[in-house]
């Protein structure tokens, strides 16, 4: 199964889970678990259809993803590792 890994500020919205696996073979699958299994984690990270926040990023066996892509379309097998981070600009 996938792995999903999150960034370590959003552990308080998964009872300090940071890492688990999720039976998914594309990324809309990965979202509609988020949603099903972590609600909070999913409502933080992601706007109204499967769109990401500004600032979350979506990295799926190391390929970052962006909203214009058709997350149905974007594979994921058993090796899979998907990291939900976020990104925030400095200066």
């Amino acid at each position: 199964m996938p792995q999903i890994i999150i960034a370590s500020q959003f552990a308080d919205l998964t009872n300090g889970r940071k890492t688990w696996a999720l039976p998914c073979a594309n990324a809309l699958q990965l979202m509609e678990g988020l949603r099903v299994d972590e609600p909070l984690l999913y409502s933080a990270i992601v706007e109204g259809d499967y769109r990401l926040k500004p600032f979350i990023s979506l990295v799926i066996d190391d390929i970052p993803y962006a909203d214009e892509e058709q997350w149905s379309e974007i594979p994921l097998n058993a090796h899979s590792t998907a990291l939900i981070i976020s990104a925030v600009a400095g200066g």
